[in-house]
């Protein structure tokens, strides 16, 4: 992320070039988001049912972490894009929190009924 953030020092790049290199960064970081359970082990998600937690809170724990690291890079190059900046991300982010909500809902209820095939098949 540094590196491209050495981009934007050279000069005003164009508009697509902004977006291609977060869809780039969104992209090499996919791996974390799409494979929530992969590096977990058996007993560690009989060790998520122990906690009086839902399907959903636990997939949001997860999801937050996921969020934190993607924000830590973003917050390299965000201070240096082009204009309506604050506009444009609210915009996003209200869009993108809606559906973000509805999908959780949906995928805590299946953790929650799937909780031991997601475990068999990690073993």
């Amino acid at each position: 992320m540094v590196a491209f953030s050495q981009i934007f020092w050279l000069g005003a790049p164009h508009p697509v070039t902004y977006q291609s290199i977060i869809l780039l960064m969104f992209s090499m970081n996919m791996g974390l988001a799409a494979n929530s359970f992969g590096l977990d082990e058996p007993a560690e998600i009989n060790r998520y049912l122990l906690f009086p937690l839902s399907g959903r809170e636990i997939l949001l724990g997860k999801n937050l972490g996921f969020a934190f690291i993607v924000a830590v890079q973003l917050s390299i190059m965000l201070p240096l894009a082009s204009k309506l900046l604050a506009a444009k991300l609210v915009s996003v982010l209200a869009l993108t929190a809606l559906a973000y909500l509805g999908s959780l809902q949906f995928a805590g209820r299946k953790f929650e009924r799937d909780w031991q095939k997601i475990s068999y098949r990690l073993s």
